[in-house]
């Protein structure tokens, strides 16, 4: 498995409690972050103590471009609250470099805003993720009290 961003060790945490999972990369920009959740709270980064976590300190986009073709059997994306379609995770480049990256079958998960909000063009990228994975993607959301709009969408490839 390999997580984008999700520094905080929530679900990092929620994926080390399957043990299935051989292996987990962790790829996170924010050392920041990871400290101030190991110290604070340490009952949700409890998943970096985990010995099958590899913690990657670097730019999402650089280390896919380090990954051998048909790695991982999912990538999880949880960067960041996705402000506009523009942004590099969301682009062309993006997507056919964790396509390559994950193994036949594999699956992504990607963080693409509130149905609620207009930041992001959902139907633009859904378009996108469709031709790169070939017909085998869909938007899906789910309610969360916590988040603004009380709706987080994501996409399933």
């Amino acid at each position: 498995v390999l997580l984008f961003g999700g520094g905080d060790g929530g679900i990092l945490r929620e994926i080390s409690r399957h043990s299935s999972v051989k292996h987990i990369d962790i790829c996170e920009i924010d050392t920041m972050l990871i400290d101030v959740y190991k110290k604070y709270f340490p009952d949700i980064a409890i998943g970096y103590k985990d010995p099958r976590v590899q913690l990657h300190v670097t730019d999402g986009t650089l280390f896919l471009k380090s990954v051998a073709k048909g790695t991982y059997d999912a990538i999880i994306v949880d960067a960041f609250d996705p402000i506009r379609s523009d942004h590099e995770l969301f682009e062309t480049e993006f997507f056919e470099l964790i396509s390559k990256a994950l193994r036949p079958g594999g699956v992504l998960c990607i963080q693409a805003e509130s149905f609620w909000y207009k930041s992001l063009d959902i139907e633009e990228l859904l378009i996108k993720s469709l031709k790169i994975f070939k017909g085998s993607s869909d938007y899906a959301w789910t309610n969360v009290p916590t988040y603004p709009s009380g709706v987080i969408g994501f996409l399933l490839c």
